[in-house]
């Protein structure tokens, strides 16, 4: 790793590195409650549940175009693709979420 690159996390472990991964998620899930509580509190509930919808359906195609970049998934992947791309959502490292393959080919329950 170059100089420029180091940080408090150039040293970790894996371990470490795992750790700070799920403090992340529940920071993301903390910054997104208190969100949604100050816009309800400036604006009413009606208008935060909106804002929040809207917020989320950008925020989850940015997620997702991130994901399939940074992975390399492909676009036009099918459902292992996506399967894998779920698993790589920030969400996925604070709760817990399962893929059943189904015996139909090409089938699964998420």
């Amino acid at each position: 790793m170059t100089n420029q690159c180091e940080n408090a996390y150039s040293s970790m472990t894996r371990e470490e590195l795992l750790h700070a991964l799920e403090m992340f998620a529940k920071n993301w899930l903390a910054h997104d409650g208190c969100w949604f509580l100050a816009a309800e509190e400036r604006f009413g509930m009606q208008p935060a549940i909106e804002l929040d919808e809207r917020a989320w359906q950008r925020f989850a195609a940015v997620e997702a175009q991130r994901i399939m970049t940074t992975f390399r998934i492909p676009a036009n992947g099918g459902l292992e693709s996506l399967e894998k791309a779920l698993g790589l959502r920030m969400y996925s490292l604070i709760n817990a979420q399962r893929v059943e393959w189904s015996s139909d080919p090409g089938g699964c329950d998420l």
